[in-house]
Formats: C-alpha cells, structure tokens, sequence
C-alpha cells in the first residue's frame, strides 16, 4: 500500500539541484501544493491544493489563462497524513454549474508501532476526510468571485447531511453538499499488529449525469457512486502484480492516480507501489458499466496522470505523465507520447519537478501542468503524436477539390471533387470532420474526414472557411466578397455578425487563449487583428503585396503569412514588430501552413500549381507536390492515421461478428475469402464512415469450412 500523500511537500526540502527545463514556460507561483488541474468552459483553470501542514489549509483556486490566482474556497479538510505530508483536496469535477472536490485522507490515521504499519485517529483534523463535497458554481462566481472560506464547523454541519450555504465578504452566496463519505479505513491486521488498519484515499473523480467515479489510491480501487442518493459501489479493483524481485515484499500494488472520461470509457493511471520499481506503472481503461479492465500502456514509472491528444478519443495518441523517476528518491519526471494501440513513444520532457497532474488547453494549444513541490504552474506546446506519419490537407482553387496527402507529398488522394472554388479544409479531428468554403457562391459546408456525408452548414451569401474555438463551440470565418467576419455555433446556428467594412479579408487564425483573431486584409494590403467579440480592431503590419493566408505560432509569439503579389513568405512577433522575409521569388504563394513540431512549414502557389515545405526560418525549400490546378488553402493534421485494431470476434450458429478500434469520420470495409491463395477478397456489406471509436459488422453466411476476413481504412 502507498500512502499517495508521500507525493508531497516533503520533498520539497530534498529536491536535489536539477537540470531546468527549457521548453517550460512558469504560468503561476504561489499554490499551496497542487494537486489536480482542470479547466472550465470559460477557460480558466481549477486547482485543488493539498495545503501546508496548517490543519484544514487546503483549497481550491482559480487562475486564468495569464496566470492571475483567486481564491475559490478555502478551509477545505487538510493535515499532515501518517506519513508526515500534507494531505488535503485530491480531485476535482466540473458537471455543468457542479464543482465535485475529492477530500484525501488527511490524518484518519497514525504511525503504527512498526514500520509500514498504521492505525486510526481517534480525532482526526476534519470529521470529512475521504470524501466527495458538491459545491454550486455558476458562471458569475467564476468571473468576479472573491473567494469563500469553510471552518470546521462547517465540516461539521456537512457531516450531518444538511446543505450549507456560505456567503463571503462580497455578499455572493453557493452551497455545498456532502454526496459521499467514504470509510475513512478498514482492518487490515498484521502479524506484527494486530490493530493495523487500511486507510481510504481518494484521488481523482469524473462524473456523468447519474453517477460518480473516484479512483481511490488507498484500497486501489474505482468506487460508482449515485450522485443523488450517495450510494456507493465497487466498480473494480486493481489486483496487485507479483513481484519480480527475490527480496522485498512479494506483490508490487496498483494505485490509481488519476481518472478521466475518454470515448465513453474511463482511463485510469497506476503508479505502482513500493518499491517502485521501473517498468511496473501503466494505463488502464475501465468500462464503467462492467468494470472490464484492459490494459492500454504499460512499462511506465510512478504515473500520475494520461490526457489524450484529440479529445474524445484515445486514436490520436496518449500523453503520460510520470512524478518521478527514481521515486522515492527525488529525480525529474518525465512526459511522454504513445501512439494506441501501438507501442510507438516519444520523450517530451524528461527534466520535470514533481509533476501531479495535467491538462491540454485545446483553445491555446498549451498543455499545463501542475508541479506539487513547486507551488507552480507551468505549461509547454502540446506535443504531437508519436507517429512519424501525418498527413496535409489542401484545396484546389481552379480545380474545385480538397485533396489529401502524406507529408512528404506522396500519397495524394482526393476527397471531395466537383466544388466551386474551394477554399479549405479546416479540420475538427475530435468529431472526424472537415468544413470548407466555396468562394464563387459563399457557402461553408462540412463532410466527414473521408470525404461522405456533405451538408451544407452556412448557406450563401455568408459563408467561408472556419477557424475554431472548439472548448468554446464557437466558429468565426470572414467572407471576403462583403468584407463582413462572423461568428456562430460548430453547427451553422447562432451567426453574428462581428466586424464589417474590410477590404477582402481572407481567412482568420485564432489564439483563444488570448482572446484574439488574425487575419490578412488582402485588398488593403494589412494583417489586422481584433477580440473574439470583433473589438479592439488593430493593424499590426501595413504595406504588405497581397497578404493571403497566414497561421500562428502562439508558444513561440509569431507569426506567418503569405504575401501572393510580391511572391515572399514573411514572419513576424505576434503584435506586427520584427518583420522578416523568410521565402522570396514564389509564383503568387497563398496558404501556409506550420508543423511546429519538426520545425517546418508548408505553402502553396497558386502561380507554379505546386505545394512546398521549408524549414521554419526558410531553409530548405523543397517541392512536394507538382500538376495541381491552383493550389490554395492549406492545413496540417499530425494525428496521423490508426491502423483497425480488432477487438473482438465472435462466432454464433452461422453469424461471424467482427469489433474493431475507428477513427471518427474515416471510411472502413470489411472484406473476406475463403483461402489465402485466392487473388481477390469480397466486401462483406457497403464501405462504411466510422461515427463512434467502435465499429462492428456481421457476416450473416459465414458457412465455409474457413474464412479470412482484414478490415480496410480508406484513404
């Protein structure tokens, strides 16, 4: 069993002198030894902190995307545990206008007798401890809240059942609840202590609109728990793995360090347990209906937390995060990117000081992190996935087509013909789908990733291609036939129109994080940029031949454009200053297009029909693709395709059903035969567009003494 509070302040005061990170940026200082770090729909962040070793210290704070922290609530049930760290607010939810906070173990127990050895508190800190309190959180607490403070009074008054409401020193009021307290131990006798007790730890917790899921890192396991009647269960338990060592204690534990929501299915980490040996901590998917556990990563050291890269599904890639690798001794941690189902990695960070927990910002493309000993907040670009592959996107103007290629250039297929004058495409990758605009009748229309199922999302006079706000729902386009820059849901609806009386606006770039969007003012010859709102319009760069298209690099305060009148591609800092000319001497270039990652970008010129990459200061021009009709717009998609994974195959009377892992919005066939010597396989039903991370089909008359079946994944 592993005390997780050993993941604490404590050691601080022994960190040796470590090799500092140069890709972290510091995003706040002064947190109380944070432990979990979620974000909320108007981009702010929560963080629960365990405290300092003040009875009852912890809290929750707020801090926005410029690193400003406020108090949410404070008072929160804190102590030094058994151990000696302190052990305070573990986890946190956000449901809605619903904030669940996890309280962690605290002081429910003391040292044993013997070494290894605990037993209860008879007056521990806080009557909560290893508990779940509900606490209401609407949107204007959130923006002008001065904070609330909790005693242990009202520790009590929770532990009653009743509802309590506070009110701070601004006359704002919320509520809180007690939904779930947990047995704060269990007996767990010794040999060498018969008294010795199991104590309960809460650590992380996601919600859904009837239940709760908290990993518990005492008794390694995940307990369900109705959230309206506090009804608890064990939804599954983390068996510990016999140890490979011929000393020491005979099992290595699995504790469960952290939760989250991933395509329907819950993604747990396993840190491992004393003596934490390298190699034996993973990730874990738990089906939250049956509790089924499937092994996703494996091989890891102390992990603390796993984010996926796409949101709502695990194809683009996993980041783990490690606390410490030489853990118990102090060492760095470590961030790494693993393709699934394969086992393909990347090391994204290796000099980490002890890291807790993480989240990718999906509006400024940051992930953050929360580091316990430092009291800080830091964050770095979000890494890409591990997969060397990837793919660019780019539309032909005078050919009417979005077409698809591997980054290299090889590999062009193409997936929608027939348009006018396409300008696109723009890529939602978490729901599989593309949006473009056609100039000739400003359209904006939408399809899945492979090309199927077209509608039209914005009709004329007022459509063009998006740029998204995705953690806000949010599209903005500019029409550059009227001049007009609008906004409106992922879906068409709730259009507004922002800005108006622009000279041939071309395509925006946002940094929502920022609250900003760009874009090149191709008649009047400026990059401007405005609010999200539409204002605060500004000229950052004048005097440009052409601007066409441009993107951002937001970590690295740049940014890139293409100027088709005069044939250059140009950079400069995010606010118009240190103007350069990276390219010169191209045949009218238009979009441009960043892989940050490999430090590369990508353009096309309408002039020479032929698309090119570079590196990111302009050397080492290369042509990638030639022949094409009027090469326009153009994006990158580092997420690279997934090779089907077959999950199950079942076999009942003469019905063969086959399961495999999907990419949202590709296509996929299933095809067979009956003897591998045969030439030509047989589609077993029509191509299908994957919907869900899951796909299945039956083979109603599989009566052959044998049949092969392979599922293909279309371009």
């Amino acid at each position: 069993m592993l005390t997780l509070s050993v993941l604490g302040l404590s050691l601080a005061t022994h960190l040796p002198a470590q090799t500092p990170c140069p890709e972290l940026q510091v995003l706040a200082t002064g947190l109380l030894g944070p432990s979990k770090i979620i974000q909320t729909p108007l981009g702010n962040y929560l963080v629960a902190e365990v405290g300092t070793e003040e009875l009852n210290s912890s809290r929750v704070s707020i801090v926005d995307r410029n690193g400003q922290r406020r108090t949410l609530l404070e008072g929160l049930p804190s102590a030094p545990a058994f151990v000696g760290d302190p052990s305070g607010a573990s986890g946190l939810y956000l449901q809605a206008r619903t904030l669940y906070i996890v309280n962690g173990q605290g002081d429910v127990t003391l040292a044993g007798p013997v070494q290894g050895t605990e037993k209860s508190n008879p007056a521990p800190a806080s009557p909560i401890f290893s508990s779940v309190v509900a606490m209401d959180f609407p949107e204007s607490l959130e923006t002008n809240t001065v904070g609330f403070a909790i005693a242990l009074a009202d520790h009590q008054a929770l532990k009653s059942g009743a509802a309590l409401t506070v009110t701070n020193a601004g006359g704002e009021s919320t509520t809180l609840r007690l939904i779930v307290d947990f047995a704060d131990y269990l007996p767990d006798p010794r040999p060498t202590f018969a008294d010795n007790v199991r104590h309960s730890h809460p650590y992380g917790i996601v919600a859904d609109s009837t239940h709760l899921y908290v990993v518990d890192a005492g008794f390694n396991n995940v307990r369900k728990v109705e959230s309206a009647t506090g009804t608890e269960q064990t939804l599954t338990s983390f068996p510990p793995t016999p140890s490979p060592l011929t000393n020491g204690p005979p099992v290595i534990e699995n504790v469960p360090t952290s939760i989250h929501w991933v395509g329907g299915q819950l993604v747990v980490t396993l840190l491992g347990g004393a003596p934490f040996l390298p190699g034996l901590s993973k990730v874990v998917q738990v089906d939250p209906q049956t509790g089924a556990v499937t092994s996703l990563i494996s091989g890891l050291t102390t992990a603390v937390d796993t984010a996926p890269l796409l949101a709502y599904t695990l194809n683009g890639g996993v980041l783990t995060l490690e606390y410490a690798l030489t853990f118990p001794q102090p060492g760095p941690g470590r961030l790494q990117s693993f393709a699934i189902p394969t086992t393909e990695s990347a090391t994204n960070s290796a000099c980490l000081t002890t890291p807790s927990s993480m989240l990718i910002d999906r509006r400024s493309r940051r992930l953050i992190l929360s580091e316990l000993s430092t009291d800080r907040l830091v964050w770095l670009p979000v890494p890409p996935s591990p997969s060397r592959t990837g793919y660019i996107y780019f539309s032909e103007f005078a050919g009417g087509r979005l077409n698809r290629a591997n980054l290299d250039g090889s590999g062009k297929v193409t997936l929608v013909s027939g348009l006018s004058n396409p300008i696109g495409p723009a890529l939602d990758l978490d729901r599989g789908r593309m949006y473009w605009g056609e100039a000739s009748i400003a359209t904006m229309r939408r399809a899945n990733l492979d090309g199927t199922g077209q509608t039209t999302v914005v009709s004329n006079p007022s459509g063009g291609i998006p740029a998204f706000d995705f953690a806000g729902d949010r599209m903005y386009w500019a029409v550059s036939s009227r001049g007009n820059i609008w906004s409106a849901n992922l879906d068409g609806s709730d259009q507004l129109l922002l800005i108006s009386g622009q000279n041939d606006p071309h395509a925006l770039v946002l940094d929502v994080a920022a609250g900003k969007m760009y874009w090149p003012e191709f008649g009047a010859g400026n990059i401007r940029r405005a609010n999200l709102d539409g204002g605060g319009i500004t000229i950052l760069v004048s005097g440009q031949a052409g601007p066409s298209l441009m993107d951002l690099d937001i970590a690295g305060g740049k940014m890139y454009w293409a100027n088709q009148w005069s044939g250059d591609i140009r950079r400069a800092n995010l606010d118009g200053t240190g103007q350069e000319i990276l390219v010169q001497n191209q045949n009218s270039p238009a979009g441009i297009a960043l892989d940050l990652a490999r430090g590369r970008m990508y353009w096309t010129t309408i002039g020479s029909g032929d698309i090119r990459r570079a590196n990111l200061d302009g050397t080492g021009q290369q042509i990638i693709i030639q022949g094409l009709s009027g090469p326009a717009f153009i994006t990158v998609d580092l997420s690279s395709i997934r090779t089907p994974n077959i999950r199950m195959a079942t076999y009942s009377g003469s019905d063969f059903t086959l399961e495999w892992s999907a990419m949202l919005g590709r296509g996929y066939q299933v095809q067979f035969k009956s003897a591998l010597a045969q030439s030509n396989w047989t589609n077993l039903g029509s191509r299908r567009t994957a919907t869900n991370t899951t796909m299945s089909v039956t083979d109603p008359g599989a009566i052959d003494p044998q049949r092969f079946y392979r599922v293909l994944l279309f371009p």
